[in-house]
């Protein structure tokens, strides 16, 4: 069953990604040693009903690999395990972590709005920290998040 891959990131000896099987409704998370010396380990099997998302972001923070998967974020520990569910009713175009936060750009449905957001590494509420019209890729700095906003090509910075 071919799959293809998506996301790609790297921590600690490690290369971690996700890739989508369509016709099996999954996402698989998995990873390789850098230096090649080992083979490709599955982390977490996430399987849904309507199957993956178009944006199977992947990011590692605290331990943990978080991903994105049809309106979820979910995560498992670095060496596999049992996914665990972090937030629900989201829409995660792309992800990225510090040691406090995962930041993703998209939608929580709760808040109604396109922008960036943020929740606590291990878990807490997802805050708002900026709006925009159709928020799309995201770095960060040690002091700032930058973001670009698809609906007017621009841009833009934050304050953490």
């Amino acid at each position: 069953m071919p799959g293809s891959g998506h996301e790609l990131v790297t921590a600690g000896a490690y290369a971690y990604w996700t890739e989508k099987y369509a016709t099996a409704k999954a996402v698989l998370v998995r990873r390789r040693p850098l230096d090649m010396s080992g083979p490709v380990e599955e982390l977490a099997t996430h399987t849904t009903p309507s199957g993956p998302s178009a944006f199977p972001a992947v990011v590692v923070a605290g331990g943990r690999v978080y991903w994105y998967n049809s309106d979820t974020i979910s995560s498992v520990p670095l060496t596999g395990g049992v996914p665990q569910l972090e937030k629900s009713d989201v829409l995660a175009r792309k992800l990225v972590a510090d040691g406090a936060h995962v930041y993703f750009t998209g939608a929580d449905y709760a808040h109604a709005a396109d922008g960036v957001f943020r929740f606590p590494v291990g878990g807490g509420p997802v805050t708002q920290i900026a709006k925009a019209g159709m928020a799309g890729d995201i770095t960060l700095t040690d002091n700032e998040v930058y973001f670009t906003d698809r609906s007017d090509n621009s841009i833009r910075k934050i304050a953490k």
